[in-house]
């Protein structure tokens, strides 16, 4: 429906770089852009934020702490655990771009959802997001 169409729009747009982040962002390794993005999903009711990651991921390991599922969402972290220390290279440069997409239609795939989420209505027990 059209939360799937908006999801491929923003795909679409991160694709053809007219969404992104700067170019001098490594989402890998940027601690202060890290936290600052966890830190805007962290004001979000815990509720609306599972359900968003239910949405988004619902194969997740719903044991593991919320933060920890987000930032694996988010940055990736779980797939490049293994390559974080291989920068530079051409590995490096073409994991960080990629990773630097996803952030960015991560990030705005999930405000997205909670947006539309919240005006549908769907957990009326809980009205705000915030």
């Amino acid at each position: 429906g059209a939360l799937k169409e908006a999801r491929s729009r923003v795909e679409a747009e991160v694709d053809a770089k007219r969404l992104a982040l700067r170019a001098d962002l490594d989402v890998r390794c940027d601690v202060r852009l890290r936290a600052a993005v966890l830190d805007l999903f962290g004001a979000v009711e815990r509720k609306w934020l599972r359900v968003a990651l239910d949405a988004a991921l619902p194969l997740r390991d719903g044991s593991a702490p919320l933060k920890t599922q987000l930032s694996d969402h988010l940055f990736g972290d779980a797939e490049t655990a293994f390559v974080r220390d291989r920068r530079g290279d051409a590995w490096g440069d073409r994991l960080r771009e990629r990773l630097r997409k996803r952030c960015c239609a991560h990030v705005v795939g999930l405000l997205h959802f909670l947006d539309a989420a919240r005006r549908a209505d769907v957990l009326p027990t809980r009205p705000r997001l915030f």
